[in-house]
């Protein structure tokens, strides 16, 4: 160690640090000789590597060409063979499409090996899958036929399963046929027709199940196993919804049934509301008997409600009914009138015996009684059905002209003579217009003048005047009969019944031709009508004719008018 310190130190001390350097610089060529050596043997190394590299590739496609030309050649050969035996004769459909597909793919593997040729290759491929297709085709028409005959078959020996699988199977090939757009043998309409087929044949059972469900329903019913028939309803509807659903352009959908069986399920649901329905008026019917009407005004409420809530809650049930909510408040609204229409009544009553005793003021004032009840149950109860719409129309009437009753009573009574015997007198001229008019307010006369007859009268309209008349008298009045006309005909002068009679009733015989009364009512399209000297003819009823008027006749004794 201590050897090697002190040499180290002594070869320090002998080094010159000031001496020049001995290197001469190098010139511009002594630089690049090496560079360009270098360059030389990497360019020498790269020729080598390259010349080597293309021999390999020459050497390599020299190779594949051997290889191609014997593909190519084995190619063709498989060709030859494959179209040799695609062409033979008489061989089975299946057979024959397997050979077919093999010389397919020798031609696509040969379209494949000559790119230069491949589209004339490609042409020969699809006319090859052509023929393929067809053949399938065919063979596809001919299983569908037989799988459908097969079908036909299994349903003729009653399994319907069977002859549903088959016919299927048919209508599966039917439609690969169709959906091949280079298949001759489409047929749609077959596919459409196998399709209805099938689906009634799967149908059928589902509706047959249905009609069994239905059946078995209403034989609950009869036997009032009320929740059998509602399970069984209900059944059966979901049935025939599913066939509705699945089937609908078969002879198996309907509708219809649906709302059938709705309402046969509504009913079910309902049945006890509607048995309330009737409870409740069936016990107004046994009060009102009873003479107990506000009870029996109660129960019709009850029922109304009970009704009511059936129409809202089950609007498919068959005790659905606005008739017969109409009828229960009907009959509510006609036990509610009962006592003022009783009151009406007896009113109505006092107004027409006044009447007839002329007693006019009285008569005024139990005709405005009698109106104002009537209008007020009329306006309260519209649908009450007792309210005797001829005593209303009387009091409407006598009320109007009640001013006037006294003016009418007395030119009415002057006008009026003794009939033979009895409680009965006749007008002794034909109804004049000024009177006619006062009572109808028209005057349909062609020969018009206050103090002349009323001429061309309908039958009708003569009727409802001797209707008005009966009111304002309080008495019954009505036309003449055959009878009553030959008791009052004069002739030459002299009454047959009785001189003072003759000589105040006046042209029957010369006068207007008049109505008078007929018998078969309104049914018979004529009324007689009395011609004069005791001749009776028939006219249509509404005949409007000029020389036609007619006269009345009152039942009252005159000797007793107004001590009766």
């Amino acid at each position: 160690m201590v050897v090697a310190m002190t040499r180290k130190a002594d070869c320090v001390a002998a080094v010159r640090f000031d001496k020049v350097a001995e290197f001469v610089e190098e010139t511009a060529a002594q630089k690049w000789r090496p560079r360009i050596l270098i360059g030389g043997a990497v360019f020498v190394v790269a020729v080598a590597i390259g010349g080597g590299w293309l021999w390999q590739v020459e050497r390599s496609a020299a190779r594949e060409k051997t290889t191609h030309r014997a593909g190519l050649a084995a190619a063709e050969t498989r060709l030859t063979a494959a179209r040799t035996a695609a062409a033979e004769t008489n061989l089975p459909g299946p057979e024959q499409i397997r050979r077919l597909e093999a010389l397919a793919t020798v031609q696509r593997q040969l379209a494949d090996m000559q790119p230069a040729d491949f589209s004339a290759l490609l042409d020969e491929v699809r006319r090859t899958e052509s023929r393929i297709n067809a053949l399938r085709g065919g063979l596809a028409r001919q299983r569908s036929v037989e799988e459908e005959q097969a079908a036909r078959d299994r349903l003729t020996a009653g399994d319907t399963a069977g002859g549903a699988e088959r016919l299927r199977e048919a209508l599966r090939l039917q439609h690969e046929i169709n959906g091949s757009a280079q298949d001759s043998g489409r047929n749609f309409d077959r596919e459409l027709r196998l399709q209805r087929e099938l689906a009634e044949l799967t149908a059928e059972p589902k509706q047959q199940a249905v009609e069994a469900k239905t059946k078995q329903a209403r034989a609950a019913l009869a036997a009032e196993r009320w929740e059998d028939a509602l399970g069984l309803f209900r059944e059966a509807r979901e049935l025939q919804d599913q066939l509705n659903r699945e089937f609908p352009r078969t002879r198996y959908s309907d509708l219809t049934a649906i709302a059938r069986f709705d309402a046969e399920i509504a009913s079910l649901t309902a049945d006890g509301l509607d048995a309330q329905v009737s409870e409740h008026v069936q016990r107004a019917r046994e009060l009102r008997t009873g003479g107990r009407a506000d009870e029996a005004v109660r129960e019709l409420v009850e029922a109304a409600a009970a009704q009511r809530q059936l129409n809202e809650r089950f609007e498919k049930s068959r005790f659905v009914s606005m008739e017969r909510l109409e009828t229960i408040e009907a009959d509510r609204q006609t036990l509610l009138a009962e006592e003022p229409l009783r009151l009406v009544r007896t009113k109505e009553a006092e107004a027409r015996d006044s009447l007839r005793r002329r007693r006019i003021f009285q008569a005024q004032q139990s005709v405005r009684e009698a109106a104002a009840a009537m209008e007020d149950v009329r306006a309260r109860l519209p649908k009450a059905r007792e309210r005797d719409d001829e005593m209303r129309a009387a009091l409407a009437f006598l009320n109007l002209h009640a001013g006037d009753l006294a003016a009418l009573q007395d030119r009415c009574y002057d006008q009026f003579a003794p009939l033979g015997t009895g409680a009965r007198a006749m007008l002794r001229t034909e109804v004049l217009q000024e009177d006619f008019a006062k009572l109808m307010s028209s005057n349909p006369s062609r020969n018009p003048g206050r103090a002349l007859p009323v001429d061309s009268v309908t039958y009708p309209e003569a009727e409802e005047y001797v209707r008005r008349l009966s009111w304002v008298l309080g008495r019954r009045v009505r036309l003449p009969t055959e009878e009553d006309m030959r008791a009052a005909t004069v002739t030459d002068g002299s009454a047959a019944p009785s001189a003072e009679d003759a000589r105040a009733i006046q042209n029957l015989s010369g006068g207007l031709a008049e109505w008078i009364a007929s018998s078969g009512g309104r049914e018979n399209a004529n009324a007689a009508v009395w011609a004069g000297a005791g001749e009776v003819a028939s006219a249509p009823r509404t005949e409007r004719a000029r020389t036609r008027g007619f006269r009345v006749v009152v039942e009252v004794d005159l000797a007793r008018l107004g001590q009766e």
